[in-house]
């Protein structure tokens, strides 16, 4: 038998590139976490505008008693101003009800959030504008308050959603800032 001898260029060749394997390594889970946030995304969009089914509501519900004065609302805007502005992940997640808790893990909302810090930057201001009764959803009253802000990057609204079951106090199911 002929004995077959492989030459330093060509074991160069032959071999994989390891660079290109990490780049398509990243790509693929830069690409499944697009995925899943676009995903998760849509279902947050689909739950706070799912209207109510058999139930009757009327359009003038009242906010929680908690944000039915000037400094409750004004508490609501700094409870999320101060941990947003510090890129506190951890304080902004800790607001979120529990249920969107189990939905969005700490590591999604912490893959999310760098993005959004850029696209918006510190808010320097807000004031109260207006908000919306959703409807009723799973034994949910859910709300968007609407906040008009200055950020360093111009002017925006910003929309918190909260929910309230019965007369328990609201929690925050999300927020969002339009430009």
């Amino acid at each position: 038998m002929e004995e077959i001898r492989v030459t330093p260029e060509q074991e160069k060749k032959s071999r994989p590139n390891t660079t290109s394997a990490v780049i398509i390594g990243l790509l693929k889970i830069i690409l499944v976490l697009l995925i899943f946030n676009l995903g998760a995304t849509g279902y947050l969009i689909y739950k706070s505008q799912q209207n109510v089914i058999g139930e009757t509501t009327t359009t003038n519900e009242p906010l929680p008693a908690e944000l039915n004065s000037a400094q409750g609302k004004t508490a609501l805007f700094e409870k999320l101003k101060e941990p947003f502005n510090n890129m506190d992940n951890e304080k902004l997640y800790a607001l979120l009800d529990p249920l969107l808790q189990v939905e969005v893990t700490s590591e999604e909302f912490d893959a999310q959030m760098p993005l959004f810090y850029q696209l918006t930057g510190s808010i320097k201001n807000g004031v109260y504008s207006h908000y919306e009764y959703v409807g009723i959803s799973d034994g949910k009253k859910w709300f968007t308050v609407y906040y008009k802000i200055q950020t360093d990057n111009g002017m925006g609204t910003l929309n918190i959603t909260i929910v309230q079951v019965n007369q328990e106090p609201y929690t925050i199911w999300g927020f969002h800032i339009e430009r």
